[in-house]
């Protein structure tokens, strides 16, 4: 699931590749928190209102 939604194989990140990969978790659990059935399409959404993703973690 993360690989295909947020392309984690692809990724470049060579120091403490965990920190983004714990930041995706999070990310995962959130949105499946709150009922969502397209991750691609509620990251594409959320991609640049953190505001509106960090109001979904709240609730």
């Amino acid at each position: 699931m993360r690989d295909v939604a947020l392309g984690e194989d692809a990724s470049r990140i060579r120091h403490w590749p965990g920190i983004m990969a714990r930041i995706h978790s999070f990310t995962l659990n959130v949105l499946r928190a709150n009922g969502v059935e397209n991750v691609r399409q509620a990251l594409y959404a959320n991609a640049l209102r953190l505001d509106r993703l960090l109001a979904l973690g709240v609730s």
